[in-house]
């Protein structure tokens, strides 16, 4: 028994000691690894500014020296005693998160980036064009490969984050961990966009012989689904990358029509009527790809010239551009910038032009189209141009069409197909269509509140509220309410989640009706309130959905004034 017991003693004391000796090591090899790391960020937001400026030897520079420390925490991180104690139930909680953490940033930084950085070179604005503005096509597929290559080392580093412990961690870590998720997530989404649009971005700009596009300038004064009125249109043709036929009308030359162009099925009249016999009409839907049909085929109709695709563009687009590619020199010699575009071209030019609709249309398309000339010919640094691009497509300001199924499919993936999703899950959206037939869309505000229930059984109880709040006064329209009075009546349509409806609606707080129907899966309910000067509507839907694990989704229609979203 003296020697069971000795033995047992000394074990005890061996694992005190091991025990001790383990929590040193991850304590100094943690210390160290959380310095690395630290000199990483710096060394990765160096790498950013260096990019975005487009100094790719110093973003090459910063990625390297990055590289270096975050593959020696990622080692600090991953020896066998770190092993060891992460594999320990609660305990290893911590430890493990920081070994899974330090391997996802080496994946990023010693990964991922370098692919950026490479593909950044290829795509130098300073190199691959030429003079006359055409575009090096043969270089985009190499780009897009090395995207995808940097995709899929960002999905490990998700991975592994996703496999990080989420209970029994301490607080810094967690949030640590989290805020590295949120990145990596974010950079996913750019590199899988960026790598699947470039794949196609030769066809689309003519590499394979000219590709003619309809481009629609949306006026958001007059909202419409896609995001605005389609007041004036332009005829673009791409050749093996150079823009070699521009034109552009208002819409007083095209002519409507005695039907549709094409049955777009029984939910869309249900929801539109027959209205789509008109031009101007035809993008009251969210979704743009039915925008895109109806155009192209309305063009087809015309023209006798089958587009390609339909490129929509509308005056938030147009400021972000004009931010990047500096002023432009308008038919009057007015100059445009990206401070005045919004006030001037969509609330003072209807003062200017009030006797001469078609003028104005005419010189609404001529500033627009001299902007997507510049973008098409890589006009201005790389930085404002990405920034400008990015923030267009991200808002739904800019979005494109392609009568090609393979190129289409590609496109819908990303935010620049402007499709309405069918997946299940929590999902609110709200869609608004001038019924006034004026401008005093400029001078709308609205705001989102979606409110979801307790998940209990197989369907929840959520509440989704609308305000819209309607700002224009005599003096901030002008000459506005001589067209329609200052009222705005706004078509408003409320599309709710998949397999849900509405069980109550009230407006202003009083009981009230609406219509129905549906699109793309998603119930929709349909109102038409007036909204005085000054004034506010406030709708609320009490929901009944299925319960779900999805995230919330709430898309946004493209307006002057952003939609304030509580979720």
């Amino acid at each position: 028994k003296r020697k069971t017991g000795c033995w047992v003693g000394l074990g005890i004391l061996v694992l005190v000691l091991v025990s001790a000796a383990s929590a040193a090591w991850i304590a100094y090899t943690g210390l160290q690894a959380k310095r690395a790391l630290e000199s990483a960020a710096d060394a990765l937001a160096g790498a950013q500014s260096a990019l975005l400026a487009g100094d790719v030897e110093a973003a090459d520079t910063a990625v390297t020296e990055a590289s270096v420390l975050t593959t020696d925490a990622r080692a600090k991180t991953s020896d066998p005693v770190w092993s060891v104690v992460g594999a320990i139930p609660y305990l290893g909680a911590t430890p493990r998160t920081v070994t899974l953490s330090s391997q996802a940033a080496d994946d990023v930084i010693s990964g991922a980036l370098p692919k950026f950085v490479a593909a950044a070179r290829v795509l130098d604005i300073s190199t691959i064009k030429d003079a006359d503005g055409t575009v090096d096509l043969a270089r985009l597929p190499e780009t897009s490969t090395q995207l995808a290559s940097a995709t899929a080392d960002l999905e490990k580093a998700a991975q592994a984050l996703a496999e990080a412990p989420t209970s029994g961690v301490i607080g810094v870590v967690s949030e640590a961990k989290q805020e590295l998720s949120a990145e990596v997530d974010q950079a996913l989404g750019v590199s899988t966009t960026a790598a699947s649009l470039l794949g196609i971005t030769p066809q689309l700009l003519g590499a394979n012989g000219p590709q003619t596009y309809f481009v629609a300038f949306q006026s958001p004064v007059e909202i419409r689904g896609t995001g605005g009125f389609l007041g004036s249109f332009g005829i673009l043709t791409m050749d093996g990358g150079k823009l070699v036929q521009k034109d552009v009308a208002s819409n007083s030359d095209l002519n409507d029509f005695s039907k549709p162009v094409v049955d777009m099925g029984p939910d869309y009249r249900e929801l539109y009527g027959e209205n789509s016999t008109d031009w101007v009409n035809m993008n009251m839907s969210p979704n743009f790809p039915y925008a895109g049909i109806q155009w192209q085929a309305a063009w087809s109709e015309q023209a006798g010239v089958t587009p390609a695709g339909v490129v929509a563009i509308d005056l938030s687009a147009m400021q972000s551009l004009l931010a990047a590619t500096g002023p432009v020199t308008a038919p009057d010699g007015r100059e445009i910038t990206a401070d005045n575009v919004i006030p001037f071209l969509g609330n003072e030019i209807y003062v200017e032009f009030i006797d001469d609709n078609s003028a104005r249309k005419d010189y609404q398309a001529e500033v627009a189209t001299i902007l997507l000339e510049r973008v098409i010919r890589l006009q201005g640094s790389i930085t404002p141009l990405v920034k400008a691009l990015t923030e267009s497509v991200s808002g739904g300001h800019l979005q494109i069409w392609s009568g090609d199924p393979s190129i289409q499919s590609t496109i819908a993936a990303t935010p620049l197909g402007g499709e309405t999703p069918t997946a299940g899950g929590p999902y609110a959206q709200l869609v608004l269509n001038n019924g006034g037939g004026n401008k005093l869309d400029y001078f709308l505000q609205r705001s989102l509140t979606y409110t979801g229930g307790k998940c209990d059984g197989d369907m929840r109880s959520s509440t989704i509220t609308v305000t819209l709040t309607n700002t224009a006064t005599e003096a901030s329209a002008g000459s506005l309410p001589s067209l329609s009075g200052l009222v705005n009546r706004v078509l408003t349509y409320i599309h709710l989640p998949v397999g849900g409806g509405a069980t109550a609606i009230r407006i202003n707080g009083q009981p009230a009706q609406a219509s129905f129907g549906m699109e793309r899966e998603h119930p929709v309910a349909v109102l038409t309130p007036d909204i005085p000067p000054g004034g506010s509507v406030t709708v609320e839907l009490d929901v009944i959905e299925p319960v779900s694990d999805a995230a919330p989704v709430v898309p946004v229609q493209p307006m002057i004034t952003e939609q304030e979203t509580t979720v």
